[in-house]
Formats: structure tokens, C-alpha cells, sequence
């Protein structure tokens, strides 16, 4: 099965090989647009959305359809898939603010990545200018287009991560392919690089550093007007709480209850009964008239006057009953309403601020505030004092906010309703509720009613207030908006300056680069043809320097290169004369080396000969004491060498590179001390960057070393090794027949010696003449001042 498309894929021409990776390469990117945009339009369905959305598709199937003629007429193909990517990208700037130099900056790359690869001449001139106009018109898009656009908020960053991972990939794969390029295309690679770096770096450092001080300067703007505003919302709110607190004291309201008290049952299904009741009964039923004719409807109806907020105000006592009320409640029992219990608190006590809702009771939009009636002899709960507040009177602030032509203020309640100038009450959108929760600083940017705006959020707070727990608990908010429109009007104006300053000065450098390319070639060109010459093994030729700047310094480096590889070549015959001449200097040193039977002088003419033959920094000679195993040297170079000799300089086995050459019998070489490990420094020799020990054996026992010093690093090489282990051979046989010899000469002299006291004893005539010939004679043979002999009678030996 894999065989068939193993020959389809060998007659690809390396061009179309080449223009399928790239469409291959735009494709998932192009998946991956369409279903980010299917994501937005699930969010929020819009007709430019459905249309950037058929634009996604139509650059999809051009690429399917430029993949399929690229087998055929490659570059007809690679022309198809590149259009349609390269409007694909520049649409998305019609639909999202803040993408113009994410786009700009993708589509260059995505050019220059397609030229490099496949087109060639005037065609990669082409496309990459198109690559670049419609990069340029994403920023103008961007920059000039009404501010009406999407905000992606934190998908911006992810845009420029993405952005910046395939920048990064983009140089990583161009760097790997520059040597491949051309000397054209890689000076336009060069000067495109330059404009693409100016206008990105000045363009978007420019842009972004005003946006964000316009941003931050409205920005701290709003936050403070937000926060006033809140402090306002909670000093209203605080007033309305203080107002019913008081209320609560007012004698005619703790005598009303403590009556309703007494009067009151706890009886739970009598209660209930008493709530059908009411529920049921007309106006002019007494139950109902026992409230809302009570005496002291009169004072609660006089605080309504003096409090026109408050537009209902009843009273219950501590089973739940209403006692009072300035209009009939819906209920008569309302224990069982969460207020109720919130505030009597199980005898406890507490304050309940409800959020704002529908009150069937005074048909209106309002919010309920319930406090507890302490008695004024204890801190008895004895009722609870319930009140509706029309949210208006805390709307009547939030609408006082004006800012700018666009800017306005919002009042949250918790996290579903939300009061505003222009809409009044209603149900928060999820799509606004999720743009606010990604608000975490003291302002930010949101896609917020419909509109991108800058937006600041502050909590409904006093921090001074008695009722901050209250606040907090509550959670109401105020949220001051303005459309980026207006907040952005100056910096749009002086961003427009920039952008198009930027791109004027990016097509300057890009008219440059061209111009730069066709001057630049020709010299390079010809300098190329001058080094295929040499090349090809003429190096005598030289190349014409045409000028003084880089490209002229290029040419003389070049000459003066190929003279010296000419120099090198002509040079070598004399190097390998002169390591012949070594080699031979070798043999010579071996064969004088086999005619000294001393063994002090063998070793003096080995160190002396090597040094001299070779000029080593240090030579000398190490011979293994048989009784202790340590290495004693026996001669050195220099005077370094005889102060070591004079010292009876010896290491301990396998201390030091010589140790170890004697304890493995194989060579040692280090070629520099700095970083070999093991390594004995000597402050007799100083100099010593590199270090070779060469074992003596004979018969296969180690009888020495051989060490050799040189004072530069890489001084001593494989070479030095092979051929002193082969004049180490030559000593350690040297050494050994010296020995040999010695030894054969001190027998010899040794039996000549007896030889002779035996002749002169045997021409004596008397006892006592021999013996005293014997006696001067072995005195004179061991050297010894004194030399008696004593006699005795067998008398004394008994």
C-alpha cells in the first residue's frame, strides 16, 4: 500500500517538494483561525463575523486547491494558497482592535518563509512586496478603522505568545537555511529584517508606551470617580440605616409592640391562620383595619413624609405579626420570610439589606432594609422594623455621573441585577459578567455592553462606616465605563503619526534593500568566481579589490588567505623534511646510546641528547628502587635537574604522571596539565604546560620512566609518544647491559684482587709474614685505616 505513494512522492520536483511543506505549513494555522472564529461567533453571533467567517473558509479551500495543482505547476499552486492566507490574515484586523502589528508582523514572516523556500527572482520580489502592503494595510486597518471592534482582552496575550513562537521558529528555520540562499536573497532577508525590526520596534514601542499612559491617566480617572461615587452610594445607604435605627427607638414604636407582644402567640397554625386571613379578607376586616388603622400608622405615615424613600414602613413583633403598617402587606405572618429571620437573628438581633427586587405590596422596584427593636430596658429583640427604599434614590447617583460623551456609571447588585442610567434594572448579560470579572486592577480594557470600553470596578465601601461588615457582605458595586473610542482619541491620533512615520521610514529601508542587493552582488559574485578558481587548485590567483568598504576588506582577506595557503602547500614538503630529519636524529641517539656501559652516563647522554635533538623544555630519567618500589631520579636536563639529582628526588608508586606510567607500564600522555587530573606540579620547573612519561621495560618488568616536558600546551602529541616509547626501548636495553657489565667488572675485579693477596701470601716463608701480608693487603682492598689479626694458644681457646 505504501509503495504507490512512495513513486508519487520521488517525482515531486524539489520546487514542488518545497511548495507543499509551506501549504502544508499554512494549513493547520488556517484550521486553527476558522475555529477560533466559530468560538467567537457561538459567543457572540454577528453579521461581520459570519462574513470574516466565509473569508476563512474560502482561504481554507484555496489552499486545498493550491496543494492540489502544486504536484503539476508549483508555483501557480503556491501563488493560490499564499493569496488566500495573506487576505485571510488581513481580514481579522476588520474584526479585532489591537491585532495590526500581530498581523503585520505574521504576514512579513509568513512571505519572507514562503520565498525562501520556493520562489526565486522577480516573483520573490513580488510576493514578498504583497506580503508586505498587506501587512502595512493591517496597520492602517487597525489604527484608522472606528474603535467598534472586538476586544480579545487576555487573548491578546495569548495572539502574541503565538506570534512570538512562530517569530522564533521562523529565525530558527531561516538561520538553519541561510547558507542555502543566494547572495540576493540573503541580503533582501537582511534589509527586509531591518524594515520588519524598525517598524515593529519603533511602531509598536511608540504605540503601546502612549496607549498605556492615555489608558493608565483615564484609567485612574475612572477608579477615582468610582470609588467616590461608591463611598456616596454607601454614606446614602448608611443615612437610610440610621434613619430606620432611630425609628426603631421612637417610644410609640416600643410601646406598639411590646403591645403586640403581649397580645401575640407563638402558636404556629394560629399564625397561619391569622395569614390566610389577611390574605383573604377585605380592607374593611378587622384584622386589617387593626393594622393599617393602628395609632401608630399616624407616626410611621409622618416619617414617610419627612423620608419619601421609604415607600413602605410596617412593624411586627417577635412572633412575626405585623402590628403596623402604612399599607396593607401581602402577608400577615413573616417569620417565615428570610428578612424576617435575618433580622431578628434568633433573639440576637441584625441588620438585613436585601438586593433590589419587585414588591407586589407597593408595586415598585425596591430594596428591603429590616432592623431589629431593642427594647430600652434591655438588649431584648421585642420586633423587627421592615422598610422598602426605592432604588431609585440610589440611582438618583450613579446617573449624576457623566464622563466625557461616553463615560457613565453603574450600579451592581451581587452578581444578577444591575442599575444603569440608560437601561434601568435589569439581568446582567454572562458575556458582561465575564468581562468583569477579568477586571483585577484598578481598571482595565473590556468588551462591555456591547462595546469595547475602559472600565474601572470599586466596591459600594466606606471604610469608616459602622456598616462595613454590611457592605462587604452585600457586595454591591459601581462600575465607571467609558467607550476606548473617546479614552483612546488622543493616542489614536499621535499612534496614527507613528504608524505611518514607521512605515514610511520601512519602505525607505525596503527600496534600500534592493538597491543595496544589485550593488552588492557583483563584487561578491565575482569574488565567488575568483574562489571556485582557487578552488579548483590554482592558487596563485587573486581576487580584484574593488573597493574599501567590508566587501573590498573581504577580497584582500581572501588574498592574503589564499597566499598563505599557497605558503602552507609549498611549506609542507620542508615540514615533512624536517620530521624525517627528527626521526632520523632519533635513530642516531639509539645507536650511541647502545655504546655507554655506564650507567650515570647513559642516563646523562639520554636526557641531554633528547633535549637537544628535539628541544624539550625538560628531559630526565627515573630508575625503580627494588627494595622500596619508588621511582629515583637518575638525571635531568639543566639545573633544574641537578638540584633534583642533588636532592635524591624519587616518587612514591604511582604518584604523578611518572608513578602511573610505572605502575600501568604504558605511556602517559598529557597535552595540558592545567585540566588533567593526577598531575604533580614541580616549582623546579614552571613552565611545563604539557607532560609525556614513557616507561623503561625490560623482559616485561618496568626498570624506569622516561618523562618529557614542554612549556606549551599541545607541545607533545601521539608522535613524541611513539617514538620515545621506541628510544625507551633502546635506554631500558642500554641501562640493563650497563648494569650487566658493571656487575661483570666489579666479579672480575674482585677475583683479580684475590688473585693477587693469594700470590703474595703464597711468597712468603713464615707464618707471621703472611699473615702480615694478608693484613696490609685486604686493608689496601677495603679501603679501611686499621686491619689486626689475633692469635691465641689452644691453652686459651680452652
Amino acid at each position: 500500500m505504501n509503495k504507490p505513494s512512495e513513486l508519487r512522492k520521488k517525482k515531486l520536483t524539489p520546487l514542488a517538494r518545497r511548495a507543499l511543506q509551506v501549504a502544508l505549513f499554512f494549513l493547520p494555522l488556517e484550521l486553527f483561525l476558522l475555529g477560533f472564529l466559530i468560538y467567537q461567533i457561538t459567543l457572540n453571533p454577528a453579521t461581520h463575523l459570519y462574513v470574516i467567517g466565509a473569508i476563512s473558509v474560502v482561504a481554507l479551500l484555496s489552499n486545498i486547491i493550491g496543494i492540489g495543482i502544486i504536484r503539476n505547476r508549483p508555483e501557480t499552486g503556491l501563488w493560490i494558497s499564499g493569496i488566500g492566507w495573506l487576505v485571510l490574515l488581513s481580514s481579522f484586523c476588520f474584526l479585532f482592535s489591537g491585532l495590526g502589528f500581530h498581523v503585520f508582523l505574521f504576514t512579513v514572516l509568513t512571505s519572507i518563509l514562503m520565498v525562501s523556500r520556493t520562489l526565486q527572482g522577480r516573483q520573490a520580489t513580488v510576493f514578498i512586496a504583497l506580503g508586505f502592503i498587506s501587512g502595512i494595510l493591517s496597520l492602517l486597518v487597525d489604527q484608522f478603522m472606528p474603535a467598534e471592534r472586538r476586544v480579545l482582552d487576555s487573548s491578546l496575550r495569548i495572539v502574541s505568545i503565538i506570534v512570538a513562537v512562530m517569530a522564533l521558529l521562523f529565525i530558527v528555520f531561516v538561520i538553519r537555511q541561510f547558507r542555502d540562499y543566494s547572495i540576493r536573497t540573503k541580503l533582501l532577508i537582511a534589509f527586509l529584517s531591518i524594515a520588519l525590526i524598525t517598524i515593529v520596534v519603533v511602531g509598536y514601542t511608540s504605540v503601546t508606551l502612549t496607549t498605556n499612559e492615555v489608558n493608565d491617566r483615564v484609567g485612574q480617572g475612572l477608579a477615582s470617580l468610582a470609588a467616590s461615587t461608591g463611598s456616596q452610594v454607601a454614606f446614602t445607604l448608611e443615612d437610610d440605616l440610621d434613619t430606620l435605627r432611630t425609628l426603631s427607638l421612637n417610644d410609640p414604636v416600643q410601646t406598639t409592640v411590646m403591645e403586640g407582644n403581649v397580645r401575640g402567640t407563638s402558636d404556629i397554625q394560629t399564625m397561619l391562620a391569622l395569614d390566610i386571613q389577611w390574605a383573604t379578607a377585605p380592607n374593611d376586616d378587622p384584622l386589617v383595619v387593626e393594622v393599617t388603622k393602628h395609632r401608630l400608622v399616624l407616626e410611621l405615615q409622618d416619617f414617610q413624609n419627612a423620608f419619601p424613600s421609604f415607600v413602605e414602613v410596617f412593624v411586627t413583633n417577635k412572633f412575626g405579626a405585623v402590628v403596623a403598617s402604612t399599607a396593607r402587606t401581602s402577608d400577615y405572618y413573616q417569620a417565615d420570610e428570610v428578612w424576617w429571620q435575618a433580622a431578628y437573628k434568633d433573639g440576637t438581633g441584625n441588620i438585613f439589606v436585601g438586593e433590589p427586587d419587585w414588591d407586589p405590596s407597593i408595586l415598585k422596584l425596591g430594596s428591603i432594609i429590616a432592623v431589629p427593636i431593642y427594647s430600652h430596658t434591655s438588649d431584648e429583640v421585642i420586633g423587627v422594623l421592615r422598610a422598602t427604599v426605592d432604588i431609585s434614590r440610589y440611582a438618583n447617583l450613579v446617573e449624576a455621573v457623566l464622563l466625557g460623551q461616553t463615560g457613565q456609571a453603574d450600579l451592581v447588585f451581587g452578581n444578577i441585577l444591575m442599575y444603569s442610567s440608560e437601561a434601568g434594572i435589569y439581568s446582567m448579560s454572562s458575556e458582561d459578567s465575564t468581562a468583569l470579572n477579568a477586571v483585577t486592577g484598578e481598571y482595565g480594557m473590556a468588551y462591555y455592553r456591547g462595546r469595547p470600553a475602559l472600565v474601572s470596578i470599586k466596591p459600594v465601601s466606606s471604610p469608616y462606616s459602622e456598616y462595613q461588615n454590611l457592605l462587604n457582605q452585600l457586595g454591591w458595586r459601581i462600575i465607571i465605563h467609558q467607550s476606548l473610542t473617546e479614552t483612546q482619541q488622543a493616542a489614536s491620533t499621535i499612534a496614527r503619526f507613528i504608524i505611518l512615520a514607521a512605515i514610511g521610514l520601512g519602505i525607505f529601508v525596503i527600496a534600500l534593500a534592493f538597491i543595496a542587493a544589485s550593488a552588492f552582488v557583483g563584487p561578491i559574485t565575482r569574488l565567488a568566481t575568483v574562489a571556485d578558481q582557487v578552488a579548483a587548485g590554482d592558487l596563485r590567483r587573486r581576487a580584484k579589490v574593488e573597493s574599501k568598504d567590508e566587501i573590498g576588506s573581504l577580497a584582500g582577506t581572501f588574498n592574503s588567505m589564499t597566499a598563505q595557503l599557497n605558503d602552507m602547500v609549498e611549506g609542507l614538503e620542508q615540514r615533512v623534511e624536517e620530521r624525517t630529519k627528527a626521526l632520523a636524529t632519533s635513530a642516531d641517539v639509539s645507536r650511541r646510546l647502545s655504546t655507554i656501559l655506564d650507567p650515570s652516563q647513559l642516563v646523562k647522554e639520554v636526557v641531554e641528547q633528547l633535549q637537544s635533538a628535539f628541544n624539550y623544555y625538560h628531559v630526565h630519567i627515573y630508575l625503580l628502587d627494588e627494595v622500596t618500589r619508588e621511582m629515583v631520579m637518575a638525571g635531568g636536563t639543566g639545573e633544574a635537574g641537578q638540584t633534583m639529582l642533588a636532592r635524591g628526588h624519587r616518587l612514591a608508586s604511582g604518584q604523578g604522571l611518572v608513578g602511573r606510567a610505572a605502575s600501568t607500564a604504558a605511556p602517559v600522555l598529557v597535552t595540558d596539565v592545567t585540566q588533567a587530573e593526577g598531575w604533580v606540579a614541580n616549582p623546579l620547573l614552571p613552565e611545563t604546560r604539557s607532560e609525556l612519561a614513557v616507561p623503561l621495560t625490560f623482559g616485561g618488568d618496568v626498570i624506569g620512566v622516561l618523562d618529557v616536558q614542554q612549556n606549551r600546551a599541545d607541545g607533545l602529541n601521539q608522535t613524541d609518544a611513539d617514538m620515545l616509547q621506541a628510544i625507551g626501548s633502546q635506554v631500558a636495553i642500554g641501562l640493563q647491559n650497563a648494569r650487566t657489565f658493571v656487575r661483570a667488572q666489579e666479579r672480575a675485579d674482585r677475583e683479580a684482587l684475590l688473585t693477587s693477596i693469594s700470590q703474595r701470601i703464597q711468597r712468603t716463608n713464615t707464618a707471621e709474614e703472611a699473615l702480615k701480608v694478608a693484613v696490609r693487603e685486604l686493608g689496601r682492598a677495603l679501603n679501611v685505616p686499621k686491619v689486626s689479626v689475633k692469635l691465641g694458644s689452644h691453652e686459651e681457646q680452652e
